[in-house]
């Protein structure tokens, strides 16, 4: 008795821990990326990289907003047309690009993958670049703007929990 006791105890441990890998696999696949379909990004070259949302927001709700920031350093950018969006862009305090896309329509429900073209003229430094982006479905928001830049220290666990997409913006064409 005291066997099949431990056993169901063992079954019922693992399939715990099993559920808790699948909710953290989840949450961690869950956020904004920057997308450049087998091109690379070269120093002060135009472009054109692609916002993906890959789902609305959590409790099933539908995502309505979306604004990305890109920083001064981004010679252009320019929001491309998304069927069912609406897309503004402005020059922001410190010379920070402002790209917002509102829904027309029903929005990117829970179970879509949304793509969010822009055309972009590279900022003309190489390095690594944040786009800080945050996702609204209504009142709820989501925001992907965790400045995550590597190992783990004190202050940020590694990866975090919402991290900012990047682009990677290299020296120069070959």
């Amino acid at each position: 008795m005291r066997g099949r006791r431990r056993a169901l105890v063992r079954m019922a441990a693992f399939f715990l821990a099993a559920v808790a890998v699948l909710a953290t696999a989840r949450a961690v696949a869950a956020h904004a990326t920057l997308f450049l379909f087998g091109a690379h990004a070269y120093a002060g070259e135009p472009g054109t990289i692609t916002m993906r949302i890959p789902h609305g927001c959590t409790g099933g709700l539908a995502t309505d907003k979306i604004v990305a920031r890109f920083n001064w350093r981004w010679l252009a950018v320019a929001p491309q047309e998304v069927d069912g969006w609406q897309a503004t862009v402005e020059r922001a305090r410190r010379g920070t690009w402002v790209v917002t896309w509102t829904a027309t329509g029903d929005g990117l429900a829970n179970d879509e993958i949304g793509d969010f073209p822009l055309a972009v003229t590279l900022p003309a430094t190489p390095g690594d670049y944040a786009t800080p982006t945050v996702q609204y479905c209504g009142s709820v928001a989501m925001s992907w703007t965790d400045p995550y830049r590597g190992a783990a220290d004190g202050d940020h666990p590694s990866p975090p929990e919402y991290p900012a997409p990047w682009v990677r913006v290299r020296s120069s064409a070959p």
